[in-house]
């Protein structure tokens, strides 16, 4: 049993032993503890000093930067330079491992430290994190190349509740634009890599896989009509590490734990600064951090397998659940790669048919499927009909108030043939918007002054989405994870 810290400044025991550290109280190494520089935000020595009992040191190990001290309560970095050279931060290390050594308990305290040090000298475990990165940087291609593709991978409420279930997964590898991508992109590379190196490859499998569907759940739970995006696996793996931190930090080699303090203040100017930003699935990230904290203490060795041993993160049932996730997501890809390049247009208009018989679906979800129909290559004629009802749906359900849609129900019109429709909804559009040069060159092309082929680019700014009545408030259409 561990014995109680004893606070040299009270009882009157005198260090046994000094370290010197520059610009920064000694460490002081005592009867049942040492003194050291308190720990700053991000790791390093801050203003004052602390006490820490040997019984709390989980691992001390000198590294290039330095020793890195691994506590119940945190870590702690001391720089070589801070220790003034080498010889001072191995003299350090090897003084508190004999300190600890010497606790009742202290040949499996020593036992854990040696495993922890394999830990950190074995050949790096990674490669997940970049494969999922590539898989979303393919996805975003496609997303460029073929709007069906978006159309039919996109998180949405009501088609998920309507059956469409591969969404919960497929949303997640989808991305608003190459910021949003490369955002995800950093943090899957930068956390992901970091719990890959301390778990392994099979337990991060999990945290991801767990992240994304919970997630997307999240999203369902909240009503939201679209979502895209990684960042509910982003917030899966941060909820992973500080399961860690918290739960089981003598799991986790000290060069290997984030700080503490800089853990938890990220998390919250996360949660204010993403509060005041538009477009923000709250629900997708705090389902993600929840999912992936749960799968982290799923898979983390028991307390019975912490006393003597390398963490090991392995399950009998991990590599059947890794199996079953890499399974649903092929299948998920697979279905809306399908239904996203069918070369029936019979698939594609019952498609839209099926779309028109659900009850509340979001205008936006409505528009953006007519507008799939409409610039596809050859569209059917079936097709276009259906494309017809869905976007004079979305129009009417927002009271001809939202340009973006009435834009697309105008293409539907040319691409049936109707030029005089076209243009008089077109001409809705610049009244509304009329600044957008889009909508002006739209119109030229649908009064033949510019080739019917020549479709204008986009807007280059996004146009404010007219308000939807009948739409609980706090829908946002677009949402991005």
């Amino acid at each position: 049993m561990d014995r109680p810290a004893e606070n040299p400044g009270l009882n009157g025991s005198e260090a046994s032993e000094s370290f010197d550290v520059a610009r920064h109280p000694p460490i002081s190494l005592h009867a049942s503890g040492f003194r050291h520089p308190r720990s700053g935000l991000m790791g390093g020595p801050a203003r004052g000093e602390a006490f820490t009992p040997y019984a709390d040191l989980l691992h001390v190990v000198a590294g290039p930067r330095g020793v890195r001290i691994g506590m119940r309560g945190g870590s702690l970095l001391l720089s070589r330079s801070n220790l003034r050279g080498t010889d001072t931060a191995l003299r350090l290390v090897a003084a508190l491992r004999e300190r600890v050594g010497a606790l009742p308990d202290g040949t499996d305290r020593l036992a854990r430290m040696a495993a922890l040090d394999r830990e950190v000298q074995a050949p790096p475990r990674r490669g997940l994190m970049r494969w999922l990165l590539a898989i979303c940087v393919v996805a975003f291609v496609l997303q460029r190349l073929s709007p069906s593709f978006e159309a039919t991978a996109v998180f949405s409420s009501d088609l998920v509740a309507a059956g469409e279930y591969w969404r919960l997964a497929t949303a997640n590898l989808l991305h608003g634009g190459i910021g949003h991508l490369a955002i995800n992109g950093l943090g899957l590379l930068i956390l992901g890599s970091l719990l890959e190196r301390v778990v392994g490859v099979a337990a991060t499998s999990l945290v991801a896989g767990v992240s994304a569907v919970v997630a997307m759940s999240a999203s369902l739970l909240a009503g939201y009509p679209q979502a895209l995006g990684a960042s509910g696996i982003v917030a899966g793996l941060v909820g992973a590490l500080v399961w860690l931190e918290v739960r089981a930090p003598e799991l986790v080699a000290a060069p290997y734990r984030l700080p503490r303090g800089l853990l938890f203040v990220a998390i919250g100017l996360d949660l204010v600064v993403l509060g005041f930003l538009p477009g923000i699935a709250h629900w997708a990230h705090l389902g993600g951090f929840l999912g992936g904290g749960l799968a982290m203490a799923a898979v983390a060795p028991g307390s019975d397998a912490r006393p003597v041993g390398s963490p090991a993160f392995r399950k009998p049932w991990l590599r059947v659940a890794n199996g079953g996730l890499a399974a649903g997501l092929v299948l998920s890809l697979g279905m809306a790669g399908f239904l996203a390049w069918s070369p029936s247009g019979d698939a594609v208009r019952m498609r839209a048919e099926r779309l028109l018989r659900l009850e509340g679906v979001h205008p936006l979800i409505l528009n953006n499927e007519a507008w799939v129909i409409a610039v596809a290559d050859d569209p059917d004629p079936g097709a276009l009909a259906a494309a017809r009802a869905l976007a004079e749906q979305a129009v009417a359900r927002t009271g001809r108030r939202d340009p973006n849609l009435l834009d697309t129900l105008a293409e539907v019109c040319f691409q049936q043939g109707e030029a005089d429709c076209a243009v008089a909804t077109i001409d809705e559009a610049i009244a509304l918007a009329p600044g957008e040069a889009y909508f002006a060159e739209q119109r030229r092309r649908f009064r033949g002054e510019r080739a019917a082929e020549d479709r204008p680019a986009p807007p280059t700014e996004t146009l404010p989405d007219a308000p939807v009545p009948d739409l609980p408030v706090g829908d946002t259409p677009g949402l991005r994870v």
